[in-house]
């Protein structure tokens, strides 16, 4: 299962809700859909999790478009450059992959 945001104000995930047990959960980039494995550790079975925590746990960040309400994860800060207008907010929908 892939994971690229999560609106505010949603209650922290379960992951027992969402998947198996054996089924690895994975971030996506909101920006170049780089994907990052989660630990284990981030999401034991049955354990709630935090996407801002996850992301710090694989090295990556998260940002919150106050505009739209939600929380998005990128691998670099140059992703996050990339999904700002110059006045800083978000764009609406993610940037088509090249090739």
């Amino acid at each position: 299962m892939l994971i690229t945001s999560q609106r505010v104000g949603d209650r922290e995930m379960l992951a027992s809700e969402f998947l198996s047990e054996n089924e690895p959960l994975m971030l996506e980039c909101w920006t170049c859909r780089k994907h990052a494995k989660m630990e284990r550790i981030l999401y034991d079975y049955g354990k709630l999790f935090e996407l801002g925590d996850a992301a710090k746990g694989v090295g990556w960040i998260t940002e919150v478009d106050f505009v739209r309400k939600r929380k998005l994860v990128f691998c670099s800060e140059d992703c996050k450059r990339t999904a700002q207008y110059k006045d800083g907010y978000f764009r609406r929908m993610r940037p088509i992959p090249k090739g």
